[in-house]
């Protein structure tokens, strides 16, 4: 059953200062921002949840109560009420990318395990014009989670992360030596057309030889063949995933807390958020009292957002900063989760406010 999402069209601002160190110059220690209420977040089952990417343009696009959704000027778009774009009249579920032309991948489909598998029947969809097209295969499981400006397309297809422009399709493989077990995913691309997200690798020997890890990976066709780059994880971990890539080439993402854990083992209880840049993967740190931090989003000027305990972070020029440290009393808002950040500094991401979940958009104030 497809309910309606509930989506607020209303502008609900309050204005709050945080520590965006953007720019190499000029340096404003503190910006003040304006909050926007996306909505009320209404969890589904399956799909993805909250503000999945934002564009350069203030567009903002994700998954709310079952449905694909846009904010632009001001409002929201229900995705999901678009014409069907599969046989199944499945409906936009979610909402994963967009480009500075308005071109948003998404998935339709039912997101239900297929038998003890794991896998979920999704569709690929490209919005463009407002209108919806479904553009993947043969696959049960294909989820496109990014598009850049020349319209690349990088997501997972079944257990392989994939690379598409102008109607090819290119599988990324995966780093592991191991028959079994195999894995990659391709999360983001930037306007170069370099891909990360992560695989499995091989890291037993011996009886352990079919011990695997995820690590955050590097692609770029023509490079190295089109070979993967292995980022490694940081010092005293075994697992890496890469969630973002700007324009230089740095990447960010999550490094598993514990030495020893293997691939399915992942947990974000522990992690630590990095930064992956000249070659060498750092920590970005914690919060003060905190235990688990994940990087989701990096700008061109390397302002990085992500979430550390359930608190949203910035960080930026080695400083880590909470972004509810800053805000206005009685604001009412409690910022959880930065999912993303485009270059003229706008956050997107989940909160409370007046302790119901909601989407918010932060802009500096100027």
């Amino acid at each position: 059953m497809i309910t309606k999402p509930c989506f607020s069209t209303s502008l609900t601002t309050f204005v709050i200062s945080a520590a965006l160190l953007l720019g190499p110059a000029p340096v404003y220690a503190h910006t003040r921002y304006n909050i926007v209420d996306l909505g009320k977040l209404v969890r589904s089952a399956g799909p993805q949840n909250g503000a999945m990417a934002i564009n350069d343009r203030g567009q903002v696009v994700g998954g709310n109560s079952g449905h694909g959704f846009l904010w632009t000027d001001g409002k929201a778009v229900d995705l999901g009420t678009l014409p069907p774009v599969s046989v199944e009249d499945y409906t936009v579920e979610v909402a994963y990318g967009i480009n500075n032309k308005e071109q948003i991948v998404a998935s339709s489909g039912s997101f239900g395990p297929i038998f003890m598998s794991g896998l979920q029947f999704a569709r690929g969809v490209l919005i463009e014009n407002r209108e919806a097209r479904q553009f993947t295969h043969h696959n049960s499981s294909f989820i496109p989670y990014a598009i850049n400006d020349s319209g690349e397309i990088v997501g997972l297809d079944g257990y392989r992360g994939f690379f598409y422009a102008h109607g090819k399709f290119i599988q990324l493989g995966t780093l592991s030596k191991v028959p079994n077990g195999n894995y990659s995913t391709a999360r983001n691309i930037n306007q170069k057309g370099q891909v990360v997200g992560w695989t499995t690798v091989s890291i037993g020997s011996g009886t352990n030889r079919n011990k695997l890890a995820d690590h955050a990976f590097l692609w770029q066709r023509g490079m190295n063949e089109g070979r993967m780059r292995d980022l490694g994880t940081l010092s005293g971990t075994s697992g890496s995933e890469a969630y973002s890539i700007n324009n230089k080439g740095e990447v960010v993402g999550a490094a598993d807390g514990y030495a020893g854990r293997t691939s399915g083992d992942f947990a974000d209880n522990h992690a630590q958020a990095f930064l992956w840049r000249s070659g060498k993967m750092m920590s970005l740190g914690l919060l003060p009292g905190g235990k688990s931090c994940e990087a989701f989003g990096i700008n061109d000027n390397t302002a990085i957002v992500g979430s550390c305990d359930a608190r949203a972070f910035l960080w930026h020029n080695g400083k880590m900063t909470d972004l509810n440290d800053n805000l206005l009393p009685a604001s009412g808002w409690v910022l959880e989760e930065a999912q993303a950040v485009n270059n003229p500094g706008q956050i997107a991401g989940i909160g409370t406010f007046n302790g119901e979940e909601h989407l918010f958009l932060l802009t500096p104030a100027g």
